[in-house]
């Protein structure tokens, strides 16, 4: 369920001009974040905050000197530990779930919340990118 969120938020970025990557694919994840720097950013993902392959990629983010952002459950846990900035969202499933209803959606909800904040940072230049990536899909 927090690929789902992932891949949201790259769309997200990706159509106001910033460059982002999300692969399903663990070592695709661990192959892009070995190529990261001090000027990336990497934004960690898991509900449960124990996701393993989320957790090691941080893991080789931080030895890297690159700044994480953290998204998981309200709480102390293995993935929040390691975000430079943490953001929980209410720890109000079992981790082990039919659905990941509610926990996607307050995900999904945090995601938006950032994408209206980078909109509102620069919302002319936001607004021409909205709209290139908005026409060449709609024609």
């Amino acid at each position: 369920a927090s690929g789902i969120v992932a891949l949201d938020l790259m769309q997200k970025l990706q159509r106001i001009g910033i460059q982002a990557y999300y692969y399903p694919d663990v070592d695709m994840q661990l192959t892009t974040v070995c190529n990261m720097s001090k000027n990336d950013l990497c934004i960690g993902i898991s509900y449960s905050g124990q996701n393993p392959s989320v957790i090691k990629a941080l893991k080789q983010a931080k030895l890297q000197n690159t700044k994480c952002i953290t998204l998981t459950r309200f709480g102390s846990n293995k993935l929040s530990e390691l975000g430079d900035v943490k953001l929980f969202v209410p720890a109000v499933e079992p981790l082990i779930r039919e659905a990941a209803t509610v926990s996607r959606i307050s995900q999904l909800f945090i995601v938006d919340v950032l994408f209206t904040y980078l909109i509102s940072l620069s919302p002319d230049k936001i607004k021409q990118s909205l709209k290139k990536t908005w026409e060449i899909i709609h024609t």
